[in-house]
């Protein structure tokens, strides 16, 4: 079993994206990231292969069921693709947007917490 999750993080200058794969009881994966005016090219981060037992993912999918439907002006936030099938989640402002990114970073530093790339800004 093989479940992929796309995640478009993207917050105006700050471009990111993150691709998990979770397959026979671990998760792994990639983080892409680039702000405007100032990279020139992507930042790739690799996350190493870490148990996934919890299915944490999908305590943010059950919390999240509200965003599966497209309005004006939404944007995809994340992508799950299961067994021949995509599910979708969409923002539709940047506080909305900030909202869900927050909840995924707190999730994503239980698996990988000595990670710096799900640490959200302080106000």
């Amino acid at each position: 079993m093989v479940i992929l999750y796309d995640l478009n993080l993207t917050m105006e200058w700050a471009i990111r994206t993150d691709e998990l794969r979770i397959e026979n009881g671990t998760i792994e994966g990639i983080v892409f990231e680039k702000i405007e005016g100032l990279d020139t090219v992507f930042t790739k981060t690799i996350l190493e292969k870490m148990p996934y037992q919890f299915q944490v993912l999908d305590s943010l999918l059950d919390t999240n069921k509200h965003r599966t439907e497209v309005k004006n002006h939404a944007q995809y936030l994340l992508r799950k693709i299961y067994n021949g099938d995509t599910l979708t989640l969409y923002s539709y402002n940047l506080a909305d947007r900030s909202q869900f990114i927050q909840e995924y970073f707190g999730i994503m530093k239980l698996l990988y917490p000595q990670s710096d790339k799900f640490e959200f800004p302080e106000n």
